[in-house]
């Protein structure tokens, strides 16, 4: 978050309109992982917010462009005194344009929702359980981590998942906790990993999907060369992927363990 020195006219309008703004109305409802949850969206969300701003002379303003190597939204709220504090969203690169709208359209949400301290899914917990997202995977300071989205365009380049924790040796073949969706295969790294662990060599690779109903995707690891290459000839395909859930230092990880062919389209 970035703010103007000054803060003395910002901060008292920005009090007052937040005990103006109600709750917005959930009129949504989204599904992943075999869960369902209500959500505001983003047109609910502007309809709560637009009016009590206005009668305090703040300004939402937000527009897409570059913020050193990344590639993100930024939300402002400018007060008529030239005060402001604005929020960054870090959008994805390699995407194609509906995937890159669909960001947009979620970090416009986030960012005002952020900036007004407004919640709409239960304090998020129930989307973040439907829908989990790996932490640092849109981390702003990191803006070495992406490239520009016209060159990521250009020479087919993907934004980088968040670094896979060291796995000296692959995941059980037959996992007892896994789920079953059909997903549309995003991104992936631009080079797999290898290492020598203590059941032989093993390769790996992340791939980005997105669920049906969201606007953000989730980064799973995929041990098979073949199983990656199934996905990456399908990139802006539906697939129907089998995936296991694992925890490491707190954080869910999860794996590719099967891809198929979705039936009927």
């Amino acid at each position: 978050m970035n703010i103007s020195t000054a803060t003395d006219k910002l901060i008292p309008a920005l009090i007052k309109a937040r005990g103006e703004i109600e709750p917005p109305v959930k009129n949504r409802e989204g599904q992943a992982r075999g869960g369902k949850y209500p959500y505001a969206d983003l047109g609910s969300v502007l309809e709560a917010v637009m009016d009590p701003l206005a009668a305090n002379d703040i300004a939402l303003i937000s527009a897409p462009g570059c913020e050193g190597q990344a590639y993100v939204l930024t939300t402002r709220l400018a007060h008529i005194s030239g005060q402001w504090v604005e929020a960054m969203y870090p959008l994805p690169g390699g995407v194609n344009p509906q995937e890159l709208g669909a960001a947009i359209t979620y970090g416009r949400r986030y960012n005002v929702m952020a900036l007004l301290a407004i919640t709409s899914e239960d304090d998020d917990d129930d989307a973040a359980a439907a829908m989990p997202k790996p932490g640092k995977e849109y981390h702003v300071p990191a803006r070495t981590a992406q490239k520009p989205l016209k060159e990521s365009v250009e020479k087919g380049a993907s934004n980088e998942p968040p670094p896979h924790p060291p796995a000296p040796a692959k995941p059980k073949e037959n996992p007892d906790d896994t789920t079953t969706e059909a997903v549309t295969v995003m991104i992936w790294n631009k080079e797999p990993l290898t290492g020598e662990g203590k059941n032989g060599p093993w390769w790996k690779i992340g791939i980005k999907v997105l669920f049906s109903g969201h606007q953000d995707g989730i980064w799973l690891t995929c041990w098979s060369q073949e199983r990656f290459e199934f996905c990456k000839a399908r990139k802006g395909q539906r697939v129907l992927i089998t995936y296991s859930t694992s925890v490491y230092k707190g954080k869910e990880q999860y794996t590719l363990e099967e891809v198929a062919e979705v039936e009927n389209g």
